[in-house]
């Protein structure tokens, strides 16, 4: 589990309108817990973004689950959710995604890689 508070600067960048910066307090969480039989693990990781000259709000949330197929070969389903209290024109407020994600993770020391 990590948490973090703290101040933050936001830049956002855009095609069609003019960029927007803003100072803003962020809040942030992350949390992952491995279940060793069977090898799954959940995670969740949520930033919340309130601007403090702007008005404005971002949410950014991760809830997925990581399953081990072979070895380090791992499997993630996961549920993205944004929103955003002043989209662009062009843009919705909520955008939400579902993914299926196929990963291998390498380990070791970096020296084993010249041995």
């Amino acid at each position: 589990l990590e948490i973090l508070l703290g101040p933050a600067f936001v830049n956002e960048a855009f095609y069609s309108e003019d960029d927007r910066t803003f100072a803003a307090a962020l809040w942030s969480l992350e949390f992952e817990y491995e279940i060793p039989h069977p090898d799954i693990t959940p995670y969740h990781d949520h930033t919340l973004v309130i601007g403090l000259s702007d008005r404005q709000t971002i949410v950014q949330t991760t809830t997925g689950v990581k399953m081990e197929l072979v070895d380090d070969l791992d499997l993630k389903l996961e549920y993205q959710f944004d929103w955003n209290n002043k989209p662009t024109d062009d843009a919705e407020a909520i955008d939400q995604r579902y993914l299926v994600k196929i990963s291998y993770e390498l380990e070791g020391d970096e020296n084993d890689w010249f041995r």
